[in-house]
């Protein structure tokens, strides 16, 4: 084919013959439309669109989007195949002419288009001679740039503006659209247009402020393309008798349709979801506080489903919610038919269900979940519904709280310690401990999962230990617990071992956890009088800690801070044990002595000791138990006990006849016996 066209570089205007192919290449502007491009082309050779479509292999400007005529036009444009295609809006599978079509990079449905009747912003051919693409889609009727509405015919001679018109800013009456008086566009109208052209990527700084004031919700504004444009549709038609588009939409064609589309899904969305709860009031016959026979299949069935099918949750979640939020407000009759739906709102039994527990709605009423109470249809009791965040939220938090924490059998097995022996070293306070049912975990004691980890990983970084040592002249952890007589000696050798003061020598790979590490038998010494350890100053004590460091039994505490001997004890909430003062205890310790200690150093019975020292006039201090009394000797009194030789033994026995009874003592003050 060969098409006599003028060349526009040329200023004489002489004529050239074209082979099937233009002169010269026209590039395509960013956002401009294949009707559009090709209208320009036009234009700037100084031809008919009529005529160009004829060079193209087109007849009356159909075709444009079919696949089997790209290379052809491509090729006769001087555009690269993929240039074109971008231009067009194709087909993006076989579903016929409604189906997916490419809008830029973006795929929406084929009836959201406006293929037939052009629209223009007279503003911006004024400022620039292209037609942007974003005006072939249906629903857009105003230019949010210079806010005012968009032409669809010429005031001249009243008929509508066609592809096929002399240039891109003349009707074929010759009328320049550059001169139309533009009608303004009020900020509804310049918002909801906005957020279309944000969402096809075109810009739209100038109506920000708009967009801003007229409170649109959040998710909209995020929204893909084809998503927005079909719940702007839905919006906008559902105050209609017939409410939902099937196929082609009627705002396609029509800027009327469009202009009313978009005012009435502006006032929907302006207030949301306030304006909608109104909406779907007026849908439902009659008192919806009332209850009342008709169910929510009856009264928003259709609504409901054709909202469902048009729109997944993941992609307008927020008309979901704003509809069943309206059901768990508002509505007061059966509910049949609607705790199946994918809701907001889900009724107490279920999410007892799905999170294990009957106490639900103690939790709303505590405030850890969030959920409203409506009467029953009945009148007899009310029905707790609790929103679905709130309760995926409170999952998520106990979830973590799960990770957090591991169960006392999992903690054996990571330490290779056994049950009694995890459970004393949580008291003693190497590891936080709580217990299952009252932290919303499963039964039992539940450790703090870095706690346990921490303890393993100390012992983890000495790997790995290939020393060679005399097996006489090590002990491995396991051997070392069995020796040890208190718990708290061995969490004394695990914090040591944490805080780096203690390095295991070897390690048995036989042995499970923290069991196989080897030390030197000096530790095992060492760790058993770990109870003579002094405290910082500043800190506090528990009973146990108190009773581990003066070595006495922990009943006998709370009778020495009664009478004054431990200071004043602090006792926190939650019912904790009390707390003493390291200064006070330590002050105690430096006064008194338990008589047992000095008993065993003298190799005799405390009990008789006490006796012989009570008869000889030293006082000492007296704590009485449930089944036994505990005695304590001054310390500066047990400093001046000396050893008595055998003669002076059978001085006392025989200088005294109420000694007689007792057994013979081998103890006496420095200064003289204790007869």
């Amino acid at each position: 084919m060969t098409q006599s066209l003028p060349n526009a570089s040329n200023p004489s205007g002489s004529k050239i013959i074209g082979l099937g192919r233009l002169p010269f290449r026209v590039g395509p502007l960013e956002i401009e439309s294949a009707r559009g491009y090709i209208g320009r082309v036009a234009q700037i050779y100084s031809t008919s669109v009529s005529a160009l479509g004829e060079l193209l292999g087109l007849t009356q400007m159909l075709g444009l989007e079919r696949g089997d005529n790209t290379e052809q036009i491509a090729y006769a444009l001087r555009l690269e195949a993929s240039e074109w295609r971008r231009l067009c809006y194709k087909q993006t599978n076989a579903k016929g002419q409604y189906g997916p079509t490419s809008f830029f990079g973006q795929s929406i449905g084929g009836d959201r288009l406006n293929y037939g009747s052009p629209r223009v912003c007279p503003k911006c051919l004024s400022e620039n001679a292209a037609v942007w693409g974003v005006w072939d889609l249906g629903l857009v009727c105003a230019c949010p740039i210079h806010r005012c509405m968009l032409v669809h015919q010429c005031p001249k001679c009243g008929r509508r503006l066609r592809w096929q018109r002399p240039s891109l800013h003349r009707c074929y009456c010759q009328f320049d659209l550059r001169t139309v008086g533009s009608e303004p566009a009020d900020s509804g109208l310049v918002a909801i247009n906005a957020t279309i052209y944000r969402a096809a990527g075109f810009p739209v700084e100038a109506a920000k402020a708009d967009m801003t004031a007229a409170e649109f919700p959040s998710a909209l504004i995020e929204l893909h393309l084809d998503p927005l444009l079909r719940i702007i549709a839905y919006l906008g038609s559902t105050q209609e008798e017939k409410a939902g588009f099937m196929h082609h939409s009627r705002f396609a064609s029509s800027l009327d349709a469009a202009i009313q589309t978009s005012k009435t899904a502006t006032g929907l969305l302006a207030n949301w979801p306030q304006s909608f709860h109104e909406m779907l009031r007026r849908m439902a016959p009659g008192d919806i506080t009332a209850p009342m026979t008709r169910s929510i299949e009856d009264t928003f069935g259709k609504l409901h489903k054709k909202m469902t099918v048009m729109f997944t949750r993941a992609e307008s979640g927020f008309l979901h919610d704003a509809f069943e939020d309206f059901i768990a407000r508002h509505w007061k009759g059966s509910r049949r038919g609607h705790r199946h739906l994918d809701s907001q709102w889900i009724v107490a039994a279920e999410a007892g269900r799905v999170i294990g527990t009957r106490s639900v709605k103690s939790l709303v009423h505590g405030g850890a979940l969030k959920g409203i109470f409506v009467k029953c249809r009945n009148g007899n009791g009310t029905e707790c519904w609790i929103t679905r965040e709130s309760l995926t939220r409170w999952v998520a938090e106990r979830d973590g709280k799960r990770a957090s924490y591991m169960r006392r059998a999992e903690a054996d097995l990571v330490l290779g310690l056994k049950r009694g022996v995890m459970l004393k070293l949580a008291h003693e306070g190497l590891m936080r401990s709580v217990n299952g049912i009252e932290h919303r975990l499963s039964h039992g004691i539940h450790l703090r999962r870095d706690d346990v980890m921490n303890i393993k990983d100390a012992f983890d970084r000495y790997l790995p230990l290939n020393r060679n040592l005399h097996p006489g002249a090590i002990l491995p952890l396991a051997g070392i617990i069995r020796r040890l007589t208190r718990t708290y000696e061995l969490g004394a050798i695990l914090r040591a071992v944490v805080a780096g003061t203690l390095v295991p020598v070897a390690h048995e790979k036989h042995l499970p956890g923290i069991t196989a590490y080897c030390f030197p038998i000096a530790v095992l010494h060492h760790y058993r009088r770990v109870s003579k350890k002094q405290g910082k100053s500043g800190e506090h004590l528990s009973r146990k800690e108190v009773a581990s460091f003066l070595q006495i039994p922990s009943e006998a505490v709370p009778q020495l801070a009664s009478r004054g001997f431990l200071g004043t004890s602090s006792k926190p909430s939650q019912g904790r044990s009390a707390l003493y003062s390291v200064a006070d205890v330590q002050h105690f310790a430096e006064q008194y002595v338990p008589l047992n200690i000095v008993a065993k150093k003298f190799r005799t019975n405390p009990c008789w000791l006490g006796k012989y020292l009570e008869c000889s006039g030293i006082q000492l201090l007296t704590v009485q138990l449930h089944r036994e009394r505990r005695l304590f000797i001054s310390r500066c009194v047990a400093s001046q006990l000396r050893t008595l030789s055998p003669g002076e033994q059978e001085s006392v026995r025989d200088n005294s006849r109420s000694h007689a009874s007792l057994p013979r003592y081998h103890v006496g003050l420095n200064t003289g016996t204790l007869a």
